[in-house]
C-alpha cells in the first residue's frame, strides 16, 4: 500500500469545504457582488448562512474532522476577502484524522501555526516527527497506529503538550522508556500509553515519575498491568497522579498501598493467574448406550475429565504445589502424547513458565486436564492451577486469543488376569436360562480383573474469551455451553471421531459482575460415519420415541491474582518466592518448588529458606552491579548458590553460618521443650510473638555491631517459634495462605485469639481428627492452638481447648481428646503438614527479608558467612613494647603486605582485627572491614613501654579468641616469652572453640646476629635471648592446637616468611596432614593429592634432619639434594622455616623423616573441597542431635556430624581420631544423614591425648570420568575430659538486671578440689563465681557465674562467657563457652523526622535548570539518634554532614530530576522515607501537590473523554 501523506488529506478535507463556492465566496450569488447577467438571482448574508446551517440543506454538511470547519464556512460567507491559504490553516484550532490512512506527517502541517489538538488515530504512522508538529499543540493523540519507536518524536517536541495518546501502537522497549521523562514533555498532564507492550514497571515508572504535571495516566492493557503489584506499585509511585485507568485515586486507595514502590526486592513483573474448572453437567449417561447383548468381557468403563490449553514456553515447564499439595514435575513431550497422571480432590497445583522470547512463535499452549472422574448427572471437579508466568508480553497475547476448553472421555477395557479365548469366546455365545445366568454373574465377579491403559475421546470443545482480563477485570466467570453431546459409533477402523465445530457463547452474568469477560465456547455438532446415529442425545431413540435432549456445561473461572495492599504485596512476594520457589528473575529462569517426600523438619525449612532468599540478594546485588547471573542448580545447595553468588572462597563459611542457625533452632526443642511460649502451644501468643519481635530487634542489632555468630545465634532461636507457630495453631485450618507477618512486631494484633473460656475442639472420631475444630472458631476466623503436658498424673487444660496431640502429650487424652499440630505427616493434622511446611518456609523468608531489608544487602550476606572475598576474619596480634622498637617496622611491613595483597582479591578476609598488648595494658581490641581503614591502624603502630623480658602475649591472644569468629587466622608477632603462661589451658580451650589457627612470628632471636649489631646502650634484647627453648616449648605447644607454625627469623626475614606463611590464610587452604613430634624421633607421614587439589605445599619448622619425599609414582628425592626439582618446584628457608611447593601428582604422597631434634609438619593445598564437624550427642525424647560445646569424655564413645563442603556429589567413606603424637587412628563408623553431604560418625573410644579429625572419601569426576579419592584433615587439635561441665543461659542479658549462670561439675572416676576460673571477652563485662568447688567421686558439683554489664551496652552486643574447670590429676580441663546477646531496651519507637530548612524550588515554564534543598534529620529528644540516611529516589548530589541533632542532608538536582526520597532509620530500626518534589517542597513544612488549574481540569477530563471515545478504534 502506498504511503499517503497528512498534506493530501487535510487538503482534500478543505476542499470539500467549497469556499469558494455557493454559498461560500465571492461569487455572483452575492448581493453587491459583480455579475455581467442582470438576471441572475443573488442572496443576502443571512440567508447564505441559513443555507450553511439549516439541517435540510443540501448545502449543510457535519465536519468531524474539525470543529473549525463549520465556522470557517461562515467566515467565507462573512468575510470572503479574508480567505487565503494561510488565515485558512491558521483558522483551525483542532483537527480529527481518524482512519484515513495517513503514514506521513509532513510539513504542510506547521501551516496550521494555531493548531492545538491533533487527533490521528487509526492511520498506519510507523514514526512521527516533532519538527513536523506545530509548536502551539496541546493535545497530540496518536492512538492505533503503527508507531515503533519514539526517538523521533521526542526530539524537541511541542513544549506546551498538556495530552499525549499514544495508545494501541507498538511501544515498549527501553528506548521509548527513556523518551517519557520530564525533560521532554514539562507540562504533560495526560499521558495514555494503554494497549502498547511495556513490560517493565520500575523502569517506566521512574521515568514517568519525572513528569512534573503528570495527573491522569492510562496504562491498561500492557503487558506489567498482568502483575499483582499493578495498580498498586503504580499509584504508589506517582505520588502526585490524580487518575489512573479513567479512575479517580482515592486517598484511602493510595494508604492502601503506601510503601510499595519503596520494596527494593519486590516481585513486580510476574503474573499470577489461577484457572478453576468447576461442575460439569449435561454430558449423556454411558450405560444407556451398553447394548443388552454384549459380550461379558472386556468389561467397559467410562470417566471423564476436563482439559484446556493454556499458555506455557517451549522448554520444560515445572509444576509445583501450592499450600502443601502434592508436586509433579512434567515432561511437555510426554505431556503432549500421554494420558496426565491423576491428581488427588481439590489439589492446587502451579505452574511456572519462564520469560522467552518475545517471538509468539516460541510460546506454545500446553495442555492441562483434571482428574478422571466417573459419570454422574453433576460432576464437581473442584480443580485449581495456578500459573505463574514471567513472559507477559506472550501471557497477553495469549490472553488475547482465548484458552480451548476441551470434555474428554476416557474408556478403559478390563479382561480376566488368565483369561483365555474359551472364556472370552463363551462371554460371547453363552445362551444359558436365568440359572446360568446368575453362575456367570457370579464366576465373573470372582474374576480378577486387568485393566488395559484407557482412552481418551475429546466429546467436545469450546473457545473461551480472556479479554475481559485484558480490560482491567481481575476474574472472568464463565458457563461454557458446548450444547447437547451425543456419542459417535465407531468408525470402520473402530475408532470414535472427535471432530468439533466451535460456536461463540456468551459468559454467564457478564454484564452483572465486575471481572465478568466475554466467553465464547462452541457448540459440537453431533455427526456420524454414515450419516446418522442413534443415543440419548439424538432427536429420536428407537421406536420414534421424543427425547428431552440436555446441553453440556461446564463451570470456568479465571483469576488475575492482585495485590490490594502493601503489606499483602510484601508477604506474596516473599511467600511466592520461598513457598513456590519463583525466583522468575531472569531470561530462561522457570522455577523450582519444594519436592515430595518425607516429613519435613526445622533444619529442612531453615536451610531452604536461607538458600533462597542468599539467591535473590545475589541477584539483586548482580543486576546493581550490571552483572550477569546465573541461577544455581535445582535444587539449591549451599555450594551451588555459593557459586553463583561468586563467592566460591565462602562456601565452608556460608555452610558454617547455616549449620549454626539450624542448631540453634533445633536447640530450642532441646532447652525450651517446656516453655509454651516458644512453641506457641497453650494458646500463648503473645508470649511467642514477644520472643520474635525482641529477638528479630537483637539480630538486627547486632548486624549493625558487625556481631554476625551473635546474629546467627539469635536468628535460630526464633525462627524456631515462628515456624511452630504454623504447625501448633489453626492458622492453616482457617485457610490462610501466606504467611502472619504482624508476628515479627510487638504492637501489632496477630488474629483473633480464642478467649480463655471458648471452647475450640470437639474430641477426634477415633484417630480420624480432620474435623475437631468446631465450625464456629472456623467461620469466626477465631485464632487457637493445642495445650501441651508431660504430667502423666494430673494433666490439665481449659475446658473445651485443642491439644497438641501426639504420643507424649498428655492433655491429648482429655476431652476434648487428639490434637492439632502439623508437625509430620503422621500427626492429628498432618494432613495439613506440607501446607504448613510451605507457610513456615514463606516465614522465614519474610523474616530474613526483614533482617535484609534494616542491614542492607551486603552485610546480610556477610551474616550468612557470604562475602565476595575469603569470607574468613584477618587478626594481628602485635607486641608494641619498647624491646620490639628494632622489629615494629617489619612488624608493620608484614602486616601491611597481607593486608594490602589480599584487598581486592577474591582472598579478601570479610574483616580485620587488631589487639595491641603492652605492658600492662592489653588493647584495645580494634574491628573494621574497610582494609584501607586497617591499614592506617597497622601504620600507626609504634613500640614503648614494657621493662621486663617476659609480656602478656597469652592475655593479647586470648584477648583477640574471645572476639574472631569460627575458623580466623591470626598472626601474633613478639619478641619475647610469655609472663602469662598460666592462661594456656585458656588459650588453648578458645582455640578448640573457635577452631582459629594461630601463627606465632618471633624476630630477632638469633643469637648470632645479635651480637652483631653491637650498640652503644645495649638494649635488653642484645643483652641476652629473651625467648629460652622452654618459652619457644609453650608457643610451640599453642601452635600445634592450633593447626600453625612458630617461625623464628631475623627482622629482614621477617617481611618475606610472611609473604610464604601468609599464603594459609587463603580460605580454600585444606590440611592434608600434620605432625608434631617433641622429643624428635623419625616418622612416615602419608598424605593423597586429589584432582581439585592446588598450590600443594609442605611446611617444616625446627630441625628434623633428614627429609625423603616420594610421590604416587615411586619416585624419592631427599630435600635438600640437588636432584630434588624432579618434585619439589621451589624452597624457601628462612630461620627455623622451610616451605616446600610440590609438583602436582595425583595419588598418595609419602613423607619419611629421620631425627632426634623437635620439629613440625604440615602439608597444604588449595581446594573447595573440605569438611566441617562438630561433636554431638543424641537426645532420645527429641529424637534428635544436639552440638556438644564442652570436651568429649576421654575414653568413652561419642558421635561427630560431618558435612562436606564444596560438592554436591562427594561422600564420605573414612572417619578417624588421629593421635597427635604418634599418628595413631581411631576409627569410627559412618552412617549418611539426607543428601546434602552430611554423615554421622559413631567412635568407640576418644582418645586421651590431643588428637584431629581426619576424613577420607571419593568424588565422581567432575569430567564424567572415574571417581576419585581424596583425604582431609582438621587443623586443629582437640582434647578429651574426664571431667564433665553442663551449663544453661538464659538467651538475652539487659544491661541493669541481674544475670546468673548455674553451671554443674561431675565425673565418673575421681574428685577432689576443682579450679574455676571464669572469663569473658571484654574487661567492661564483669563475671563473677567461685574459684572452686570440691567433687565427690560419682557425684556432682554446682556453681553459679554472676554476669553484668555496663548501661550503656549497645543492644546487639555479645558476651562470651567462658567457664574453665581444671580438676586434679586425671580429671584434665573442660569448659563451657556461651555466647550470650545484651538486649537493651529503648523507649524510641518512633522513627526519625524531616525538616526542611531551606530550599529554591523549580518553577514551571522558568529557565532555572536546577533545584537545591536542605534538610535537617533528627530523632528527636527521647530518640536514639539517627544512624544512617539512604537516598531511594533521586539522581542529584547528596551530601550528608553529621550535625549535633542529626544529621544535614543538602540536595542539588535538575528540575530534570524534581523527585528526592530519603530512608532515615534510628539506632534501634525505626525506619521511615521523607518525600521531596523540585516543584512541591516548602521552606519549614511538608511537601504537598499544588492544586490543579483549571486548564489542568480541562486536559484531565479532555483525556478521559478522547480516550472513551476511541476506545472503538
Amino acid at each position: 500500500m502506498s504511503s499517503m501523506a497528512l498534506s493530501v488529506v487535510l487538503d482534500k478535507h478543505i476542499r470539500r469545504l467549497c469556499l469558494d463556492q455557493f454559498p461560500c465566496g465571492t461569487g455572483s450569488w452575492r448581493k453587491g457582488g459583480i455579475s455581467s447577467d442582470t438576471e441572475t438571482l443573488t442572496e443576502d448574508t443571512d440567508t447564505l448562512l441559513d443555507l450553511l446551517s439549516c439541517p435540510h440543506s443540501p448545502w449543510h454538511h457535519d465536519e468531524p474532522w474539525s470543529p473549525q470547519a463549520a465556522a470557517l464556512q461562515r467566515v467565507a460567507v462573512v468575510e470572503p476577502e479574508r480567505l487565503d491559504t494561510d488565515f485558512v490553516c491558521s483558522y483551525f484550532r483542532k483537527l480529527r484524522i481518524v482512519d484515513k490512512d495517513v503514514s506521513v506527517i509532513d510539513n504542510y502541517l506547521l501551516k496550521f501555526c494555531n493548531l492545538q489538538e491533533l487527533v490521528l488515530s487509526a492511520n498506519r504512522i510507523c514514526e512521527i516527527s516533532a519538527e513536523n508538529l506545530p509548536r502551539t499543540l496541546k493535545v497530540l493523540e496518536l492512538r492505533a497506529n503503527q508507531l515503533c519507536a519514539l526517538g523521533r518524536l521526542a526530539i524537541s517536541p511541542p513544549p506546551r503538550l498538556q495530552y499525549l495518546g499514544l495508545a494501541a501502537n507498538y511501544l515498549g522497549s527501553r528506548r521509548d522508556v527513556a523518551h517519557l521523562t520530564g525533560r521532554q514533555w514539562p507540562e504533560l498532564v495526560c499521558l495514555d500509553l494503554s494497549e502498547c507492550d511495556f513490560g517493565e514497571q520500575r523502569p517506566l515508572l521512574k521515568a514517568l515519575g519525572t513528569l512534573p504535571c503528570l495527573r491522569t495516566l492510562v496504562l491498561e492493557g500492557n503487558p506489567f498491568t498482568l502483575a499483582p503489584s499493578y495498580p498498586g506499585f503504580a499509584v504508589d509511585a506517582l505520588p502526585r497522579l490524580c487518575y489512573l485507568d479513567a479512575a479517580w485515586i482515592a486517598p484511602e486507595e493510595r494508604h492502601r498501598y503506601r510503601g510499595m514502590a519503596r520494596m527494593r526486592h519486590l516481585l513486580v513483573d510476574w503474573a499470577s493467574t489461577t484457572v478453576r474448572v468447576g461442575r460439569m453437567q449435561g454430558v449423556p449417561d454411558p450405560s444407556l448406550d451398553a447394548a443388552p447383548d454384549a459380550p461379558e468381557f472386556p468389561v467397559v468403563s467410562y470417566s471423564y475429565f476436563v482439559s484446556y490449553m493454556f499458555f506455557s514456553h517451549h522448554t520444560t515447564a515445572y509444576r509445583e504445589v501450592v499450600a502443601g499439595a502434592t508436586v509433579r514435575v512434567q515432561d511437555p513431550a510426554a505431556e503432549q502424547t500421554q494420558t496426565p497422571s491423576k491428581k488427588s480432590d481439590k489439589e492446587t497445583l502451579v505452574s511456572i513458565v519462564a520469560e522467552g522470547s518475545k517471538d509468539l512463535s516460541s510460546s506454545i499452549e500446553s495442555r492441562h486436564r483434571t482428574s478422571s472422574r466417573s459419570w454422574s448427572d453433576c460432576v464437581d471437579f473442584g480443580d485449581t492451577l495456578m500459573f505463574v508466568v514471567r513472559d507477559l508480553s506472550s501471557f497477553k497475547k495469549f490472553l488475547h486469543r482465548g484458552l480451548r476448553l476441551f470434555i474428554e472421555q476416557e474408556k478403559t477395557l478390563s479382561w480376566p488376569a488368565e483369561a483365555s479365548d474359551d472364556v472370552v469366546g463363551q462371554g460371547a455365545v453363552d445362551k444359558k436360562g436365568k440359572q446360568g445366568k446368575a453362575k456367570d454373574k457370579r464366576k465373573k465377579a470372582a474374576v480378577e480383573l486387568v485393566a488395559e491403559p484407557p482412552t481418551a475421546t475429546v466429546m467436545a470443545s469450546a473457545h473461551v474469551s480472556l479479554r475481559g482480563l485484558l480490560d482491567g477485570h481481575d476474574k472472568v466467570d464463565i458457563l461454557c455451553d458446548f450444547g447437547s453431546l451425543c456419542k459417535d459409533p465407531p468408525g470402520d477402523d473402530g475408532s470414535t471421531s472427535s471432530e468439533n465445530v466451535i460456536a461463540d457463547n456468551k459468559s454467564k452474568d457478564e454484564s452483572k459482575k465486575k471481572g465478568a469477560g466475554g466467553a465464547r465456547a462452541g457448540n459440537r455438532k453431533p455427526s456420524t460415519a454414515k450419516g446418522s446415529r442413534k443415543g440419548r442425545g439424538s432427536e429420536e431413540r428407537d421406536g420414534d420415541t421424543p427425547t428431552q435432549t440436555e446441553t453440556a456445561t461446564v463451570e470456568l473461572s479465571v483469576e488475575l491474582k492482585k495485590w490490594r495492599h502493601a503489606s499483602e504485596a510484601r508477604d506474596m512476594s516473599v511467600a511466592l518466592a520461598a513457598v513456590l520457589g519463583t525466583l522468575l528473575l531472569q531470561t530462561g529462569v522457570r522455577g523450582f518448588g519444594i519436592l515430595p517426600g518425607d516429613s519435613q523438619d526445622h533444619l529442612e525449612i531453615t536451610e531452604r529458606a536461607i538458600l533462597n532468599v542468599t539467591v535473590r540478594v545475589c541477584l539483586a546485588l548482580a543486576e546493581a552491579e550490571g552483572n550477569d547471573f546465573t541461577l544455581p542448580p535445582q535444587p539449591f545447595t549451599v555450594t551451588g548458590v555459593a557459586v553463583a553468588c561468586r563467592a566460591q572462597n565462602s562456601i565452608k563459611s556460608f555452610q558454617k553460618a547455616i549449620r549454626s542457625i539450624v542448631f540453634r533452632n533445633v536447640r530450642v526443642d532441646i532447652q525450651k521443650a517446656l516453655n509454651a511460649s516458644f512453641h506457641f502451644d497453650d494458646e500463648s501468643f503473645a508470649g511467642g510473638r514477644k520472643i520474635i519481635a525482641e529477638g528479630l530487634r537483637i539480630v538486627k542489632d547486632s548486624n549493625r555491631e558487625e556481631n554476625f555468630e551473635g546474629a546467627q545465634d539469635e536468628l535460630g532461636t526464633i525462627l524456631h517459634p515462628l515456624q511452630d507457630f504454623y504447625s501448633h495453631s489453626n492458622w492453616v485450618e482457617l485457610g490462610k495462605k501466606y504467611p502472619n507477618s504482624n508476628l515479627l512486631q510487638l504492637d501489632a494484633i496477630i488474629g483473633n485469639i480464642a478467649a480463655e473460656s471458648r471452647a475450640t475442639c470437639r474430641s477426634c472420631d477415633g484417630d480420624d481428627c480432620r474435623d475437631n475444630i468446631l465450625e464456629d472458631i472456623i467461620v469466626e476466623q477465631i485464632l487457637t492452638s493445642g495445650y501441651f503436658s508431660l504430667n502423666v498424673i494430673s494433666p490439665t487444660k481449659p475446658s473445651g481447648k485443642c491439644s497438641h496431640g501426639g504420643a507424649v502429650d498428655q492433655t491429648s487424652r482429655i476431652e476434648p481428646t487428639g490434637g492439632i499440630n502439623k508437625d509430620t505427616f503422621g500427626s492429628e493434622h498432618g494432613f495439613l503438614h506440607e501446607e504448613a511446611a510451605d507457610l513456615a518456609t514463606a516465614a522465614t523468608s519474610q523474616i530474613l527479608e526483614s533482617v535484609r531489608e534494616d542491614a542492607g544487602d551486603v552485610p546480610f550476606l556477610r551474616m550468612l558467612g557470604i562475602s565476595r572475598g575469603s569470607g574468613k576474619a584477618l587478626c594481628f596480634v602485635i607486641d608494641t613494647t619498647q624491646s620490639m622498637s628494632d622489629a615494629i617496622a617489619a612488624v608493620r611491613d608484614a602486616a601491611s603486605f597481607l593486608v594490602d595483597g589480599q584487598a581486592g582479591t577474591d582472598n579478601q578476609p570479610s574483616s580485620y582485627i587488631l589487639v595491641p598488648f603492652n605492658d600492662p595494658d592489653v588493647g584495645p581490641l580494634e574491628r573494621t572491614s574497610d582494609s584501607e581503614a586497617f591499614g592506617s591502624l597497622i601504620r600507626d603502630l609504634s613500640a614503648s613501654g614494657g621493662g621486663d623480658d617476659r609480656e602478656l602475649s597469652l592475655s593479647g591472644l586470648r584477648l583477640a579468641l574471645t572476639n574472631v569468629p569460627q575458623s580466623s587466622d591470626i598472626f601474633l608477632f613478639t619478641d619475647a616469652a610469655a609472663k602469662d603462661e598460666q592462661l594456656k589451658s585458656s588459650v588453648i580451650v578458645l582455640i578448640e572453640r573457635t577452631q582459629s589457627v594461630v601463627y606465632f612470628l618471633i624476630p630477632g632471636t638469633t643469637m648470632e646476629n645479635r651480637r652483631r649489631r653491637p650498640r652503644p646502650a645495649p638494649t635488653r634484647r642484645q643483652q641476652g635471648n629473651r625467648i629460652t627453648p622452654s618459652d619457644a616449648q609453650l608457643y610451640r605447644d599453642l601452635a600445634q592446637a592450633a593447626g600453625g607454625l612458630v617461625i623464628q627469623v631475623e627482622e629482614d626475614q621477617l617481611l618475606n616468611a610472611t609473604r610464604v606463611i601468609g599464603q594459609l590464610s587463603n580460605s580454600s587452604v585444606v590440611t592434608l596432614v600434620q605432625a608434631s613430634r617433641n622429643p624428635g624421633q623419625g616418622g612416615t607421614f602419608t598424605f593423597r593429592l586429589d584432582p581439585t587439589t592446588t598450590n600443594v605445599r609442605l611446611f617444616i619448622t625446627g630441625s628434623p634432619g633428614r627429609v625423603v619425599l616420594t610421590d604416587p609414582e615411586g619416585s624419592s628425592v631427599t630435600v635438600g639434594d640437588p636432584g630434588a626439582n624432579s618434585l619439589i618446584v621451589s624452597s624457601q628457608s628462612f630461620g627455623n622455616f622451610q616451605s616446600l611447593e610440590l609438583n602436582k601428582r595425583v595419588g598418595e604422597w609419602r613423607v619419611e623423616v629421620t631425627s632426634t631434634a623437635p620439629y613440625t609438619l604440615r602439608v597444604t593445598g588449595q581446594s573447595p573441597l573440605d569438611f566441617l564437624f562438630d561433636f554431638v550427642e543424641y537426645v532420645p525424647f527429641q529424637n534428635t542431635f544436639d552440638v556438644v560445646e564442652t570436651r568429649p569424655t576421654a575414653g568413652g564413645n561419642a558421635s561427630l556430624l560431618v558435612t562436606l563442603t564444596g560438592s554436591d556429589t562427594a561422600t564420605v567413606t573414612s572417619v578417624s581420631l588421629v593421635q597427635s603424637a604418634d599418628s595413631q587412628e581411631e576409627e569410627g563408623v559412618v552412617e549418611p544423614r539426607g543428601t546434602n553431604g552430611t554423615f554421622l560418625v559413631r567412635v568407640n573410644r576418644i582418645p586421651s591425648v590431643p588428637f584431629t579429625v581426619r576424613v577420607k572419601g571419593s568424588q565422581a569426576n567432575a569430567a564424567g570420568g572415574d571417581s576419585f579419592l581424596f583425604e582431609r584433615q582438621s587443623s586443629t587439635s582437640f582434647r578429651a575430659s574426664n571431667l564433665t561441665i553442663e551449663a544453661t543461659a538464659e538467651d538475652v542479658l539487659v544491661p541493669g538486671t541481674p544475670y546468673s549462670v548455674p553451671f554443674s561439675l561431675s565425673a565418673e572416676d575421681g574428685g577432689g578440689n576443682v579450679s574455676i576460673r571464669i572469663t569473658t571477652n571484654n574487661p567492661l563485662y564483669v563475671a563473677s563465681g567461685p574459684s572452686a568447688l570440691r567433687l565427690e567421686p560419682g557425684a556432682s558439683a554446682n556453681g553459679t557465674a554472676a554476669l553484668s554489664v555496663p548501661l550503656n551496652t549497645p543492644s546487639g552486643a555479645t558476651v562470651t562467657l567462658v567457664i574453665e574447670a581444671e580438676g586434679p590429676g586425671e580429671l584434665g580441663i573442660n569448659y563451657m563457652v556461651l555466647r550470650i546477646s545484651v538486649f537493651n531496651p529503648v523507649a524510641d519507637s518512633a522513627a526519625p523526622v524531616c525538616q526542611v530548612l531551606s530550599v529554591v524550588n523549580c518553577v514551571q515554564n522558568s529557565s532555572a535548570a536546577s533545584w537545591d534543598l536542605s534538610v535537617r534529620v533528627s530523632d528527636g529528644p527521647d530518640g536514639t539518634g539517627v544512624e544512617r540516611v539512604n537516598r531511594t529516589r533521586g539522581d542529584g548530589t547528596l551530601l550528608l554532614t553529621p550535625a549535633p541533632d542529626g544529621i544535614l542532608a543538602t540536595y542539588n538536582a535538575s528540575c530534570d530530576s524534581p523527585d528526592l526520597e530519603l530512608l532515615v532509620a534510628d539506632r534501634v530500626g525505626n525506619v521511615d522515607t521523607c518525600s521531596f518534589n523540585a516543584f512541591t517542597a516548602t521552606s519549614g513544612g511538608p511537601s504537598s501537590i499544588p492544586p490543579l488549574s483549571g486548564l489542568g481540569y480541562v486536559a484531565i477530563a479532555l483525556a478521559l473523554g478522547v480516550t472513551r471515545s476511541l476506545n472503538a478504534w
